[in-house]
């Protein structure tokens, strides 16, 4: 995912939260779709000839990251030449050397062993754009989004438990929500990018405004029971929180104004959700049927 979106924020300069969104779209028809596929799979070839078919479906991948062309490869070079701009008069300065019966002796600022002078721990500061762990706002930035991103991976998991052994619901009754809250994301995934683009909201601003909703949401969701308030409301959470999940890549992007920075930035965030997954996440994979209500409700406020 993350390559993904690096390559369609190279291939796009306007627009670009859309293309993310219809992206992000496919991806969520997909996690409808496999579910079904898979367990059909399981059923006819077991599970090594199933993990064989996906690994080959996963090979597709290959091929089609090959028809990922660099822009610069098709785009028209024009070379125009604004003439009032061009100076009137041009003047060679010649940089003077100092010979000595040793050698040459370059002028200070000139020296090409500059480059070698670098310790290796400097260079891989450089190489990785480690000195954006200065910036205390893009490190704010990267733990609010993987604090959201913690406890959006563990209300999925924990949602359907929830729906079964605190409210009572039946599979197929799950099945349902589940299948809702995906619809209403991926329909949300393409409608949210048009409707932030036509009133001129930033993707910072719509990423708070989804964050705060959506918690607001669940929490009103861990205190129901009644099955139509739970179809309302699953609705409502899966519309909400493709506002969350869409605009948090484009977050870092519109803070980063140096597009070169942009991988390094985006790894930085992985960084800091796979940290806050594994600290975080083995705090609500502890719990028992006894405080699984209680959990559903921490997570909702929490997010």
């Amino acid at each position: 995912m993350p390559a993904t979106f690096v390559a369609v924020n190279e291939y796009f300069t306007s627009r670009k939260s859309q293309a993310v969104g219809l992206s992000m779209a496919g991806t969520g028809v997909g996690q409808m779709i496999m579910p079904q596929v898979v367990r059909f799979l399981l059923d006819e070839y077991g599970y090594r000839g199933t993990t064989l078919i996906l690994g080959a479906l996963c090979l597709n991948g290959l091929p089609g990251a090959l028809l990922f062309h660099p822009v610069k490869w098709h785009m028209i070079e024009t070379n125009t030449i604004d003439e009032e701009k061009q100076p009137l008069l041009v003047k060679h300065i010649q940089i003077p050397q100092t010979t000595t019966r040793y050698g040459v002796v370059e002028e200070p600022g000139t020296s090409s062993n500059e480059d070698k002078g670098k310790t290796l721990l400097r260079k891989v500061i450089e190489f990785f754009n480690f000195e954006l762990l200065k910036d205390w706002v893009f490190l704010h930035l990267i733990n609010g989004l993987a604090l959201v991103y913690t406890c959006t991976v563990a209300f999925n998991m924990i949602y359907p438990f929830f729906l079964q052994n605190s409210v009572g619901l039946s599979r197929g009754d799950t099945a349902l929500c589940m299948s809702l809250l995906s619809g209403a994301d991926i329909v949300a995934r393409v409608t949210i990018p048009m409707i932030t683009k036509h009133f001129r909201i930033s993707n910072r601003m719509t990423f708070l405004l989804g964050t705060v909703c959506w918690a607001v949401c669940r929490s009103v969701l861990a205190e129901q029971h009644r099955f139509s308030i739970i179809i309302l409301l699953s609705l409502l959470c899966g519309y909400i929180r493709a506002a969350a999940v869409v605009n948090q890549n484009l977050a870092i992007t519109e803070y980063c104004k140096d597009e070169s920075k942009i991988p390094s930035a985006i790894g930085l965030n992985m960084v800091a959700k796979g940290l806050l997954v594994l600290g975080v996440g083995q705090f609500f994979g502890e719990r028992t049927p006894k405080n699984l209500g209680l959990s559903d409700r921490l997570l909702s406020r929490l997010g």
